[in-house]
């Protein structure tokens, strides 16, 4: 039992680094302008799919929905491709809860000097 456990986690480690591999390759064609394998343009053109698709559509759901239908993926897959364009891109919705929190804060700023 402990073998099988030591080798789901050797799995799940070697895993994790070829994720992160692969996002290293794609930061480094935007950054370096490094070329990248055909197979990796259309990974790349998934994750952009996904996330002008999450710019328009905060639901992670409804996001998953049009990835799914658009490449004909499963649901894992679908979520596997909106989780690696969030970390290769950014969280828009943090990003745009961060930014009404700055504009509320200018807003009643500029409304305090008014008064």
């Amino acid at each position: 039992m402990a073998s099988q456990k030591t080798a789901i986690k050797a799995l799940s480690r070697k895993a994790l680094a070829q994720n992160l591999q692969r996002m290293d390759r794609f930061r480094a064609f935007y950054f370096e302008g490094k070329l990248l394998k055909p197979d990796e343009e259309a990974q790349l053109e998934k994750l952009r799919f996904a996330f002008s698709a999450f710019c328009k559509y905060p639901s992670r759901q409804h996001v998953k929905e049009l990835v799914s239908k658009e490449y004909d993926l499963s649901d894992s897959q679908s979520y596997s491709i909106i989780r690696d364009s969030i970390k290769l891109f950014g969280d828009v919705d943090s990003v745009d809860k961060k930014g009404q929190k700055i504009a509320s804060a200018e807003f009643y700023t500029d409304l305090a000097i008014m008064a």
